[in-house]
């Protein structure tokens, strides 16, 4: 699962001249090319958390992720991690009251879901990400386009955010490496 993901997990090569890093805290474009890095031992970290979690107590209805900002409970069926708790503890405003409008329209996760799928297939092409792994990424990429998760309960912020969409980029982020995760056989 996503757990403790390093901000270095992964540097997505789009182009020769611009690149977009996919990591944890957000999806952004630089003009530097320099040394890609692969989502391939975040995942391979994630995994080994995984291992770990697994043979603790199943039962339990809540996961300590940690991450920069200290551990927070997040539910244990989810797929979203620490940032996306945070944000839904940080931004109740509008949240179950008029859910259909004030939830992040699907629009906006599929969007983002298929940049992310674009960036794991330029950079299996390129060569900078390994070929399961970007394998891995697509599928649940696919997952979410195809609404193979209930979209309501693993995207769960609203539109009320900080301006940026950091938090739903992060949901997405968090999401799609806790499923790839799982595709590779956690």
């Amino acid at each position: 699962m996503y757990r403790q993901l390093s901000s270095k997990a992964a540097k997505i090569v789009c182009s020769r001249s611009a690149s977009i890093r996919f990591v944890p805290s957000n999806l952004y474009v630089s003009n530097n090319n320099n040394s890609a890095l692969l989502l391939t031992k975040a995942i391979q970290q994630q995994q080994q958390l995984s291992r770990n979690m697994s043979s603790k107590n199943s039962s339990s209805f809540f996961r300590d992720e940690k991450d920069t900002m200290g551990v927070v409970k997040v539910p244990a069926k989810r797929l979203y991690g620490a940032q996306t708790q945070r944000s839904r503890d940080n931004f109740r405003i509008g949240a179950e009251q008029n859910w259909d409008a004030e939830q992040m329209p699907k629009e906006i996760i599929h969007a983002l879901a298929t940049l992310k799928k674009a960036c794991a297939r330029v950079n299996n092409a390129n060569g900078d990400l390994g070929g399961k792994v970007a394998e891995a990424i697509e599928k649940a990429c696919d997952d979410v386009l195809e609404e193979r998760l209930n979209l309501k309960e693993e995207f769960p912020l609203v539109i009320w955010q900080t301006g940026s969409g950091t938090q739903s980029n992060m949901n997405v982020n968090e999401v799609i490496a806790n499923r790839a995760a799982e595709i590779l056989g956690e």
